[in-house]
């Protein structure tokens, strides 16, 4: 009897290293997401701020000086928001990843996947793997749908080369920054364009935000469910043990 006891306590005790294994894997998928979902915040409130600033430059009562200088905050606002989206991705190793750039839009495209052990369909495929997308944003990426930008004599913008130009955040900085080619005057009535530039920034960031928001559910959730099924193997664990120490006595 003790020695079936004494096998037990060890199924039970291998059980618990793969829940602690479980749960080691969820709280740094957590961190991920948690680190997604502040950076996220500080990304909207980044644009918001630029948003104002935008907004101070289309109106009629604002100084030729103060749009120079909202210009400057306008592209300070960006580098700032480019700089968080750093901090927003993370691989596996837990190492920050690379921003994309026009050249190469997916640099940045990783998703990391932890497949959780112990719950298998008909096939013995994982069913509960949790995949973790880093937010796709930033300043060469938002807004993800297309605007264009007509300048003060009604014609499209055009990039250099003279190609079409689907307005991003890092467009924006441009324009604001590139004071020699584009007047104040001309800033001024592409403001409300841009401003919905960064309404639909603002619209994609927030979609990330929701989509980390679940993903972060989804983990507490299952989190609790391996933490009752190790609490009730170690309380199995207890007893077995202390049946098997109580036989040899």
């Amino acid at each position: 009897m003790s020695t079936l006891d004494s096998a037990m306590v060890n199924i039970l005790r291998n059980r618990l290293y793969v829940y602690d294994g479980i749960i080691d894997n969820l709280n740094d998928a957590l961190g991920m997401v948690d680190l997604s979902i502040d950076s996220l915040e500080v990304l909207n409130n980044v644009l918001l701020e630029l948003n104002n600033n935008v907004a101070n430059i289309s109106n009629p009562h604002t100084t030729d000086t103060s749009i120079t200088n909202l210009r400057d905050n306008c592209t300070n606002l960006v580098n700032e928001f480019s700089g968080v989206v750093f901090h927003s991705r993370y691989n596996e190793n837990k190492v920050i990843i690379t921003q994309a750039t026009e050249e190469e839009p997916d640099k940045d495209n990783v998703d990391f996947n932890y497949a959780l052990p112990g719950v298998n369909d008909e096939v013995g495929s994982s069913r509960d793997n949790f995949t973790f997308k880093p937010p796709q944003v930033g300043a060469v990426r938002l807004p993800t749908r297309a605007i264009k930008v007509t300048a003060e004599d009604g014609t499209e913008v055009k990039d250099a080369d003279g190609s079409e130009i689907n307005f991003k955040l890092d467009n924006l900085s441009k324009d604001m920054a590139n004071a020699e080619d584009i007047s104040n005057a001309e800033i001024r009535h592409r403001a409300e364009q841009y401003i919905v530039v960064i309404t639909e920034s603002i619209r994609d960031v927030n979609i990330e935000l929701q989509d980390q928001k679940a993903n972060k559910r989804r983990l507490q959730f299952r989190e609790t469910n391996i933490n009752n099924l190790k609490n009730s193997c170690l309380g199995n664990f207890k007893n077995r043990k202390d049946s098997v120490n109580t036989n040899y006595d």
